[in-house]
């Protein structure tokens, strides 16, 4: 698998986690979220109105982190 190639040339590892779209799971994926102490790494951010420069970025492939698009300030 791709991904375990290029997880284990970086040194770091990962998970999947189905889940259905329900509250009750939400919930419980929040509160786990919460206390594992797990903090998504942003890339960058860009305004709405920039949509096309944050879509150009995550097509490089370069990104370091999440792309955030700020909807309303």
């Amino acid at each position: 698998m791709p991904f375990d190639i290029a997880a284990h040339l970086q040194r770091k590892t990962y998970d999947f986690l189905y889940v259905q779209p329900n509250g009750k799971q939400l919930k419980n994926i929040t509160q786990w979220i919460d206390e594992a102490g797990i903090k998504p790494t942003i890339d960058s951010t860009f305004a709405f109105w920039q949509v096309n420069e944050a879509i150009a970025k995550i097509a490089k492939g370069k990104a370091q982190g999440k792309i955030l698009l700020i909807i309303q300030e």
